[in-house]
């Protein structure tokens, strides 16, 4: 019973912290009370407020002087966008093959299947690069490249729920009764899936937003004057040896991102499958 109440809390307070967070910076993308452009070359590399720094920039402030807090705001929105868009795309082009291959099995099976094992073979991180390589840098090729590498989990996990789902009598009365493959896949099969599909997008959002860090901390994903989490990290790396705060704080949040969105997949599952 203990462990059940510290699961609930555990998840109401990653849901409250996002919720919070996701409010946050929709109300600074509304009202632009918060600029991260305006720069301080004077106060460059200020201390947070716990380690010495003023209120007036309570996260410190970047080498040209940009209030942190301001750049961390816009930095998380412009990183949670691409995660959930390229999560959403993939999920579309994971999903839609998934349940094609599980639904109609014999060669349109072998054929998706094959496709989706040769897809996976390929490292994801180092394709996305080299699709980025391939077509330029910014956010909406970094989106493509990043929902490439990632909608082949969708179709795998999909296939399988499909294998079982067809077999069950329901799905079989439908197609007596001359209901057409579309609408067995769309109003049968796939909400059968959603238990399974919800709780993978929180997850794979989670693993999004480390592929968003790791490329535009490399210099092949957003690039300034556009802000990511990533590209925070990579610029505060610069300065290691004078404070060690500009690519903490970023990196922090990264962490944090993952942990809360990964705890709140993970009771969504649990929830979802009882």
């Amino acid at each position: 019973m203990a462990r059940v109440v510290a699961g609930d809390l555990l998840l109401f307070v990653s849901c409250l912290i996002l919720v919070a967070a996701i409010g946050f910076t929709v109300a600074d993308l509304l009202f632009g009370f918060l600029d991260p452009d305006h720069q301080n070359p004077a106060l460059g590399l200020t201390e947070p407020v716990w380690a010495g720094g003023s209120w007036t920039h309570p996260l410190g402030t970047d080498e040209l002087g940009r209030d942190t807090l301001a750049r961390l705001v816009q930095g998380n929105r412009t990183s949670l966008l691409i995660a959930v868009c390229a999560g959403s795309l993939a999920m579309v082009v994971g999903t839609s093959v998934g349940l094609v291959s599980g639904y109609f099995g014999g060669w349109v099976d072998r054929v998706l299947r094959a496709a989706v094992d040769v897809w996976m073979s390929f490292p994801g991180l180092l394709l996305a690069l080299v699709i980025l390589f391939a077509f330029g840098k910014g956010i909406t090729v970094l989106i493509l490249a990043l929902a490439a590498t990632h909608w082949s989990v969708f179709a795998r996990v999909m296939r399988g729920g499909a294998l079982v789902t067809k077999n069950y009598q329901y799905i079989e009365a439908a197609a007596c009764l001359g209901a057409t493959h579309q609408r067995i896949l769309l109003r049968h099969l796939l909400p059968n899936q959603l238990p399974i599909l919800v709780p993978l997008m929180g997850l794979e959002i989670a693993t999004l937003l480390l592929s968003e860090g790791a490329i535009s901390f490399l210099g092949f994903g957003v690039t300034a004057p556009q802000i990511s989490l990533g590209l925070m990290l990579s610029q505060g790396r610069q300065y290691l040896f004078l404070t060690y705060w500009p690519a903490a704080i970023p990196g922090l949040l990264i962490a944090l991102n993952v942990l809360l969105i990964n705890t709140v997949a993970t009771h969504l599952r649990d929830r979802l499958q009882r």
